[in-house]
């Protein structure tokens, strides 16, 4: 029975065979026919596609491409030498900041230096006030001292009233 059904089926294999043609899609030639002229008409609507678009203004052409790279390198040439100029000009700026910035600095060093000395001399200013209140009070109590022992001394001293001034 196995080999029974493998001749037929060898048998209906070299009928279809003859039908179907000799390729391997396993397509008839009407099929085959019917696909080339679809794809005949794919390939005109494709040449078709491409012959409007080498007509259409968008397509920019080689002198145009040439004329904007040597647009793009002017343009290029011109920023760089902005950048130096420019670069230029802040350095310029930057330097005559940085001379600013140093004469500030040396003057405020030189304003530290006098404020320093002024608060030195301050400093020995109060000092001396202070030994001179020192010495005032001192001088006061003697001079009170020298009052008292004064008036002591006039108080018990021998009543010269008449006295001239040599015996005195």
């Amino acid at each position: 029975m196995c080999e029974l059904l493998k001749r037929e089926k060898a048998e209906v294999e070299r009928k279809l065979g003859g039908v179907r043609g000799s390729g391997r899609s396993g397509k008839t030639v009407p099929e085959l026919e019917k696909t080339i002229g679809l794809m005949k008409k794919v390939v005109e609507k494709v040449q078709r596609e491409n012959e409007d678009l080498k007509k259409a203004p968008g397509v920019v052409s080689n002198e145009k491409l040439v004329s904007l790279e040597l647009e793009n390198e002017r343009l290029k040439s011109e920023m760089e030498k902005m950048k130096l100029h420019l670069g230029g000009q802040l350095s310029m700026r930057y330097e005559s900041k940085t001379r600013g910035m140093e004469k500030i600095i040396a003057e405020n060093e030189r304003l530290r230096k006098e404020l320093k000395k002024e608060a030195d001399a301050a400093e020995k200013l109060r000092i001396a006030k202070n030994n001179m209140e020192i010495v005032n009070e001192k001088l006061t109590v003697e001079l009170e001292d020298t009052v008292k022992r004064l008036n002591f001394a006039e108080s018990r001293g021998p009543q010269l009233e008449g006295a001239d001034s040599k015996s005195w």
